[in-house]
């Protein structure tokens, strides 16, 4: 059947009008066979040959749709021909890539094998080497377990200590002190060349004593001076202005009268065996 819509596709020119005659031909032979079996006049043989001329053109039509739907089949089959075709191709270039990924993933699997083969060439070398030295080795094996069994142990854990200077604290109240000038009156005394020296008696202008206090002194020794001007030795005609200096309290504070003192204490500890710090 594939054959034939082709063959009648690419001959629908010349087949298509030759399927309309012969349709017509057979429809012509009918229409004369009926009227010859059933004696219908001529009124009824051109309405016969009318009727076959009527189905001739619908036949006509019908082929020209036929052609055409032809054409639209044929260039269906021919789209579907040609994705048919490109998918072919793109299949061909993927099987290529296809190909060429599985080339290149043998190549390294056999090179995988190559060197895995060559690792266990060279295992068995060495398994061959070390069993013709298997007496040295076992010697070292055994002298390295000893060293072994000599490095596991019990830690023994000490104190390590250090010496560091600590301040130990020590509050007390200081007294504020400021320095104060004290004014004083120095009486005279008679020396032995009968001349007058400042070293008699001092009263000072403080604990309440005044100039009132002063002159009250001073009234007295002039009434009852002697002689010589003299009272008890001392003469408070006149006197000497003298001042001093002392500290005088105006308050207190509290002051930190702490010391350093050397402690002990432990830094770390250490193994009495190996060494080790923790």
């Amino acid at each position: 059947m594939e054959k034939i819509r082709e063959f009648i596709g690419s001959h629908k020119k010349i087949v298509v009008p030759v399927i309309a005659a012969a349709v017509l031909l057979l429809a012509g032979g009918f229409v004369l066979a009926a009227a010859a079996l059933t004696g219908v006049d001529d009124g009824s043989l051109e309405q016969t040959a009318q009727v076959a001329k009527t189905e001739s053109g619908e036949i006509s039509a019908r082929a020209d749709q036929s052609e055409k739907n032809t054409t639209s089949a044929e260039q269906s089959a021919k789209k579907e021909k040609d994705t048919r075709q490109a998918e072919e191709e793109n299949a061909d270039v993927a099987d290529g890539n296809t190909a060429d990924k599985n080339d290149q993933e043998q190549t390294d699997r056999k090179t995988e094998q190559s060197s895995e083969t060559a690792n266990v060439s060279g295992s068995t070398a060495k398994s061959s080497t070390g069993s013709k030295s298997s007496g040295g080795s076992q010697n070292t094996n055994k002298s390295g377990s000893a060293s072994q069994s000599d490095n596991a142990h019990t830690h023994k854990w000490a104190d390590h200590t250090a010496k560091k200077q600590v301040w130990v604290s020590k509050m007390v109240t200081v007294d504020d002190y400021e320095t104060k000038t004290i004014s004083g009156a120095r009486f005279y005394t008679m020396s032995g060349d009968n001349t007058y020296v400042a070293n008699g008696p001092t009263y000072w202008f403080e604990n309440g004593f005044t100039q009132a206090d002063l002159k009250a002194i001073i009234s007295t020794g002039l009434k009852n001076a002697d002689s010589n001007g003299l009272y008890n030795g001392v003469y408070y005609g006149n006197y000497q202005n003298v001042t001093k200096t002392e500290q005088v309290k105006v308050g207190s504070h509290q002051e930190d009268q702490g010391h350093y003192e050397t402690q002990t204490y432990v830094d770390y500890q250490y193994c009495t065996v190996c060494g080790q710090k923790k």
